[in-house]
């Protein structure tokens, strides 16, 4: 059959928006690889489901695929491909419709978001996830997480919001804050918090947003899709807006989202219906990249 190789940056969303896509090429008989740059959360369980992984550009010496899907970002590298004389499109995110159209000459495929999927749990996070039940059941409280750090090195700008988020909390004890924070910098930084803010290394984030009434999240990220599928409502903050938050600006917009939660959590879980569509229409996908192979070989 026909061989397929998905070239995506290591970044979980990228990787995510093409796994339906692999999986049912897979299911169709094909042989479908990932590269390494490719490696992600999800390597292990692709591995599982029999979903190769090569070497790049080492293995493409002996692994000629019969079409690579090649992530936008990293279109560099569509000379190496046409080195090989591998055939190469162009795959990336999109928020609507999933469509075909040409970029310089190659394909380009719009996929639209998928929704999150569980990775397994540890015992910590378990913990945590009951912690976090406990308190919004018991307290009352208004569970809102920070999922501020993605696409952004700016450690001393992440800590000067979470010291903004801190002060927001000590001032509104109805509130409890989730920070997920990858930075040992910025953790030392906050060592001393009030006890409705808690801080959480990246993670299993499916399970994490269902107890969840808020997101804030920083513009761009794929945590904002998450998001959706998981009908959170979302306050996405700019690059500017994250510099000229307040402890009181924080406060506002907090509050008119939370005055508006059953509204503004219908219309993620509408744009979520949307999507879950949308994402079905990648089993037509999978069947007509084979065809298109299927006919190119008969020319």
């Amino acid at each position: 059959m026909y061989s397929f190789l998905f070239d995506i940056p290591p970044v979980l969303g990228q990787v995510r928006v093409t796994l339906r896509l692999a999986e049912r090429l897979h299911d169709d008989d094909c042989e479908v690889c990932y590269t390494d740059t490719s490696d992600s959360a999800f390597t292990d369980q692709l591995l599982e489901q029999g979903i190769g992984r090569i070497i790049y550009p080492t293995d493409l010496q002996w692994f000629r695929p019969d079409l690579t899907l090649l992530d936008l970002s990293l279109n560099v590298r569509a000379e190496v491909y046409a080195r090989y004389g591998i055939p190469t499109i162009y795959v990336t995110t999109y928020d609507g419709t999933a469509r075909q159209e040409t970029l310089d000459g190659i394909p380009l495929l719009r996929l639209p978001p998928s929704p999150c999927r569980p990775l397994s749990r540890n015992v910590r996070e378990t913990d945590f996830l009951d912690k976090i039940k406990e308190i919004r059941q018991k307290k009352l409280r208004a569970v809102i997480i920070g999922i501020l750090e993605e696409n952004t090195r700016n450690t001393a700008g992440m800590t000067q919001i979470y010291r903004i988020v801190r002060h927001c909390a000590s001032e509104h004890t109805n509130y409890q804050f989730i920070l997920l924070t990858g930075s040992e910098e910025t953790e030392e930084e906050l060592l001393a918090l009030p006890e409705n803010v808690c801080l959480y290394r990246p993670g299993n984030l499916h399970d994490l947003l269902k107890v969840c009434d808020l997101a804030l999240t920083a513009e761009g990220g794929d945590a904002s899709d998450d998001c959706i599928f998981a009908h959170i409502p979302v306050w996405q903050l700019s690059g500017r807006a994250q510099r000229k938050l307040t402890p009181g600006k924080l406060d506002k917009e907090i509050q008119a989202r939370l005055n508006n939660l059953e509204y503004l959590a219908e219309q993620q879980r509408q744009l979520s219906s949307f999507y879950e569509q949308e994402n079905l229409k990648i089993d037509q996908l999978a069947r007509q990249l084979v065809a298109n192979l299927k006919l190119k070989n008969r020319k």
